[in-house]
């Protein structure tokens, strides 16, 4: 099973920008932090921080995933400033700590992948490198192998998932159901009350 947490960053944070987006790429990026524990967990600490400049969607490592930033708004990820990587692409990044599993991550990621296309109507063919808007060697680990990667996006299956969201200052059950579409009953029935700063946004997928 993969764990979504969706673990925004703050409202007002230098690198939330607020950009309205519609998606139309997804830009894969490897985190290029080999460090033991820096898996996603780690990294949505970072992106949190208020001096931290940069930002992007989603954060991977072989058993969890986390999202920084809604879909509908930009990040600065791709290096080329208001062009249409940081305007209009969604940004993955996929862990290398020297603690995880890094094909395991690169699976979730091509599995991530695979659902967002679906849902966003993006095809294949726009999904790109960091290497593709700005040059730079990243992600570093699959670009001699980045046909195969995108290969193993369609193939990618489908583990069981579940989404919670991380409960912010100023958050209530109704704004929480409006925004991701259920009913507040919906909630209610999903959660487990004992942890009141997680809601599940739905069973397992």
């Amino acid at each position: 099973m993969v764990q979504i947490y969706q673990d925004f960053i703050p409202v007002g944070n230098g690198n939330r920008p607020g950009y309205a987006m519609t998606p139309e790429y997804v830009t894969v990026h490897n985190t290029a932090n080999t460090s033991k524990g820096a898996d996603a967990k780690s990294h949505a600490a970072y992106v949190k921080s208020p001096t931290t400049e940069v930002s992007w969607h989603f954060t991977v490592d072989d058993h969890e995933i986390f999202q920084h930033l809604p879909l509908n708004e930009n990040g600065w990820h791709a290096g080329d400033g208001h062009g249409n990587g940081n305007r209009k692409s969604i940004g993955i990044e996929i862990c290398e700590n020297a603690d995880g599993n890094f094909q395991q991550a690169v699976k979730h990621a091509q599995w991530l992948i695979q659902k967002l296309l679906k849902e966003h109507h993006i095809p294949l063919a726009n999904v790109v490198t960091h290497q593709y808007w700005s040059g730079k060697a990243c992600p570093r680990q699959l670009l001699a192998t980045w046909n195969e990667f995108k290969k193993g996006i369609e193939s990618a299956e489908d583990p069981e998932t579940v989404i919670t969201y991380v409960v912010k200052s100023g958050d209530t059950l109704t704004s929480i159901a409006k925004a991701h579409g259920v009913t507040v009953q919906d909630l209610q029935n999903w959660n487990d009350i004992s942890d009141p700063n997680k809601i599940q946004i739905g069973q397992v997928l």
